[in-house]
């Protein structure tokens, strides 16, 4: 029998301990923050476009290793990409975290195919998610 993936795998870890682009970012453009008052993780997303571009990211995340470690990759991906790039990660990052969704198939949700034993913990993984739509609803 093969092993299962472990749902805290070194990767993951690294992430969650310590996590990219976190802090607060000065004088930014678009701000958001989004809770999950079941479980108290918290994510306050804080970008900065400059002509439709993420020309910064930065948040400040309170909760579980999950919720750090991807609000963690989910930053490392978006500078540089347009505000409509953001909207098309959104909608593929929580498509990929729905149960029928194939986690291993896309490289920065690769270190969350342990979700799939617990897939409760899904919401912990979409929360900075839900953060960048909040924050990108404007544009």
């Amino acid at each position: 029998m093969a092993d299962q993936p472990t749902l805290y795998s070194p990767a993951l870890l690294t992430h969650a301990r310590a996590p990219q682009h976190a802090g607060r970012l000065p004088a930014p453009t678009h701000t958001a923050t989004v809770d999950n008052p079941l479980c108290g993780d918290r994510v306050t997303l804080h970008l900065r476009l400059d002509q439709g571009q993420i020309a910064a990211v930065a948040h400040k995340t309170r909760g579980c290793a999950l919720c750090i470690a991807s609000a963690s990759v989910m930053a490392a991906q978006l500078a540089g990409m347009t505000a409509a790039d953001g909207h098309a990660a959104v909608r593929s990052a929580l498509d990929t975290l729905a149960p029928e969704g194939d986690l291993a198939a896309h490289s920065h949700l690769a270190l969350f195919v342990g979700l799939r034993a617990a897939p409760a913990r899904a919401r912990c993984v979409a929360l900075p998610w839900q953060a960048l739509a909040a924050a990108l609803e404007e544009t």
